[in-house]
């Protein structure tokens, strides 16, 4: 495969991870994934991108990869991308919502537990505490 391929972004911004995160394509995000861990640079744009840009890239309404995964309620891609990055700041799309945000939102527990137990990123635990108290909020 062509590096270069992997960055390749169609008319709406949307990367070949983006598409099979949003599908749920597990096993096509996990060799997508494995090709960006190569450490071959491509000849074509002398760039040596990583895993970590290719997982931080955002389409034209500012989604990621993982923010696919969790709108379309893809567990088993959720777990792969989260898994490759735990530590990155996942960004707020164009209607501010964070994975997170979207997981809890639209009740999807299981994503949003794992999101929870496994994203390790300091700004990803600060999001988490106007959720949990919009979520008590409207307990009672």
């Amino acid at each position: 495969m062509c590096p270069s391929l992997l960055w390749q972004a169609n008319v709406k911004g949307k990367t070949p991870l983006h598409i099979a995160a949003r599908y749920g394509h597990a096993t096509i995000v996990e060799v997508l994934i494995e090709h960006a861990k190569s450490p071959q640079q491509d000849l074509e744009s002398g760039v040596n991108n990583t895993v970590k840009e290719m997982l931080d890239m955002t389409n034209n309404e500012k989604d990621t990869a993982l923010h696919e995964a969790i709108c379309n309620n893809h567990l088993e891609v959720v777990k792969l991308l989260i898994q490759e990055g735990p530590k990155f700041s996942y960004s707020r799309k164009e209607a501010d919502e964070t994975p997170l945000y979207i997981a809890f939102e639209r009740n999807f527990e299981d994503v949003a537990l794992h999101n929870l137990d496994n994203c390790t990123s300091p700004i990803h635990r600060l999001m988490m505490v106007p959720l949990v108290e919009q979520s008590c909020m409207l307990q009672f």
